[in-house]
């Protein structure tokens, strides 16, 4: 079974661990470029 979520906030974050911990595959969408306040990219180094 494949789950998909939307939205990385709190919430979706915490549907898609518990339905990954059930051994649903899921994927998670999420508009923004911000993930839980925080900039989605990485740079070298951190």
């Amino acid at each position: 079974m494949r789950v998909t979520v939307i939205g990385a906030g709190i919430r979706g974050l915490v549907s898609a661990y518990v339905l990954a911990k059930y051994g649903i595959q899921v994927v998670l969408y999420e508009k923004s470029h911000y993930f839980l306040g925080a900039h989605c990219n990485s740079h070298g180094g951190v």
